[in-house]
């Protein structure tokens, strides 16, 4: 596919997701807020003959707390990530997996092979997939508890979501699941990477002493 005919798909979907109240951002970053707290998050990634949308929802108290313990565990500034309320959101998957039905091959060719479709039919097929599936998504996990249980689900992006979602289960209350999401994560650091381990650990502790969540409950 020509450089003219990738361009032509995402400034289509700019201006669908522009017409539909997502503000573009950095690079094919777009957001949407639905209250003080809550945004939804689409992030049109592309390689050379395909793209690969990513759709998320970004808590902003749950954002900031991790932000704010991640600056005390990383003590050196130059070291901690820095925050950003583009993202990563709190909970995040691919447009393909949400559509995941059988037909889900067929439905995601045009966008997933652009080099074999015109340009019209895959921009026209992706916007559609976005509003039918990734809008639902978005509207899905807009509580606290519906955001948990998408993150335990979605947990595939790795090392955010394993700082984010242990806040979500203490927000909650949610000792037996908590333990059961932090403890192998804390394992595969302690594998490999035992700095990572003592890190994560010092992290967890942390946000429980924030939130006022009691840590002799965390199974290590």
């Amino acid at each position: 596919m020509s450089k003219e005919s990738q361009h032509y798909v995402l400034d289509f979907i700019k201006s669908g997701l522009e017409s539909d109240g997502f503000l573009h951002k950095a690079g094919q970053i777009y957001v949407k807020n639905f209250d003080k707290n809550w945004r939804g998050w689409i992030a049109l990634s592309s390689g050379s003959s395909s793209i690969s949308p990513r759709i998320g929802v970004m808590n902003l108290e749950i954002h900031d707390a991790l932000y704010h313990v991640l600056k005390e565990v990383y003590a050196a500034p130059d070291n901690s990530p820095k925050k950003t309320n583009l993202g990563p959101p709190t909970v995040m998957t691919l447009l393909a997996e949400l559509i995941g039905d059988p037909g889900a091959v067929s439905r995601t060719a045009s966008w997933s092979n652009l080099n074999d479709y015109p340009a019209e039919t895959a921009a026209k097929d992706l916007m559609e997939a976005i509003r039918e599936k990734g809008y639902e998504f978005i509207r899905s996990n807009l509580t606290l508890e519906s955001l948990t249980e998408s993150a335990l689900h979605y947990n595939k992006f790795g090392h955010a979501q394993q700082y984010s979602t242990p806040i979500l289960l203490m927000r909650l209350g949610k000792v037996d699941l908590l333990n059961k999401f932090v403890k192998p994560c804390h394992d595969q650091y302690d594998e490999k990477f035992q700095n990572m381990a003592v890190l994560y650990k010092t992290y967890i502790n942390k946000m429980a002493e924030h939130l006022n969540f009691d840590a002799d409950k965390i199974e290590w």
